[in-house]
């Protein structure tokens, strides 16, 4: 079966250097919403399966890191190399519709693919991240240059900064009219927060 985050976690702190992929499935949630845990869960032993199948990867191990979250990681290819890889399973498999309790669904992915030790699950996170959130590629290989990193430090000092203000009742909302030249009336309010 596959590993857990913990086994994946044991084996990258084992390897001077490896490189990682997290494979990520596309709007999980929301199919677990609609159709329930029990056919969200059907859905992830067959995109395990896949991944077992898969030979694309050659000579590599599989976990489950989170919910719809698999981890290939390989002693192997490098970042260029896994990257092909990855695109290459990614392009096949969603033209394998997933056949779930007679019901046909296409199954799309988002990989962030890293290579490196420590901190290699964590780079790989961003660059998943980076892949949900970009409209050209649902492939994105973390880039290390000193902006990438600069801009990972800003949003987590940010993140901490709205926390505490949260967290000590530091946010006001003010109140914006959004007036309509063409009826001349005001049609509706937006909501601004700011941290005091």
């Amino acid at each position: 079966g596959l590993g857990s985050r913990v086994k994946l976690l044991s084996h990258i702190k084992e390897e001077q250097k490896a490189t990682l992929a997290l494979i990520d499935i596309s709007m999980f949630s929301e199919v677990n919403d609609l159709k329930g845990h029990a056919f969200g869960d059907k859905i992830i032993i067959e995109c395990s399966k896949r991944l077992f199948e898969s030979e694309v990867f050659g000579e590599r191990l599989l976990f489950r890191v989170h919910a719809d979250v698999f981890a290939v990681l390989s002693y192997i290819k490098n970042e260029k190399e896994l990257e092909i890889a990855v695109k290459e399973f990614m392009s096949e498999d969603a033209k394998r519709a997933y056949v779930i309790d007679d019901e046909e669904l296409l199954i799309t992915y988002n990989a962030g693919i890293a290579e490196g030790c420590g901190e290699i699950l964590a780079w790989c996170e961003i660059a998943l991240q980076n892949a949900k959130n970009s409209k050209d590629s649902h492939a994105v290989v973390f880039a290390s240059d000193e902006n990438s990193i600069a801009k990972f430090k800003e949003n987590l000092v940010w993140t901490s900064k709205i926390n505490k203000a949260l967290d000590n009742d530091g946010v006001e909302m003010y109140y914006q009219p959004i007036y309509n030249y063409h009826e001349e009336k005001i049609e509706k309010f937006e909501c601004l927060m700011r941290i005091v």
